[in-house]
């Protein structure tokens, strides 16, 4: 079973079972932009949950695909936390982190 967990117009972030662990797969499409690094090139990845406790969810994981070639197979981080009922507080660290 698939679980939409964060959805926005340009983003999606699926998390489920597959055999004896929680994956998520990412996917940014195109037309993003950003303040700091402008049009965000549309990008996929994949991982493992590698800690949840409490409200907080944690994830690895690697660029499986982008047309920058430098950003596949690095790797990137997901942290998410539930402030409140309808409330996600999320941090992403991939390509650009040094």
């Amino acid at each position: 079973m698939v679980h939409r967990a964060l959805e926005k117009p340009y983003t999606a972030l699926h998390v489920f079972r597959k055999d004896d662990s929680i994956v998520f797969e990412w996917e940014r499409s195109p037309g993003l932009m950003s303040e700091i690094w402008g049009e965000k090139a549309p990008t996929t990845a994949s991982g493992y949950v590698t800690k949840i406790a409490g409200c907080t969810i944690e994830m690895e994981g690697l660029y499986t695909w982008s047309p920058n070639d430098y950003i596949t197979e690095k790797t990137m981080q997901f942290k998410m936390t539930l402030l409140e009922s309808d409330i996600v507080r999320s941090e992403m660290y991939g390509a650009g982190m040094t």
